[in-house]
């Protein structure tokens, strides 16, 4: 997975919180949150690895 497709996916939890917000949905909340969480380590992880700091 690239940095572009993890960004995208980020943005997509991202709307699909804003959405679980709208409608005061606390376990979609959550989930959103857990989901928006590890795209985020994701994104930083591939940044890295892009600067050549990660070594999985």
């Amino acid at each position: 997975m690239n940095i572009l497709e993890v960004e995208e996916r980020l943005a997509a939890e991202q709307r699909f919180l804003e959405a679980a917000t709208v409608v005061h949905n606390p376990i979609a909340i959550a989930m959103a949150e857990a989901h928006i969480a590890g795209w985020e380590r994701e994104l930083v992880r591939l940044r890295l690895a892009e600067e050549g700091g990660w070594k999985p």
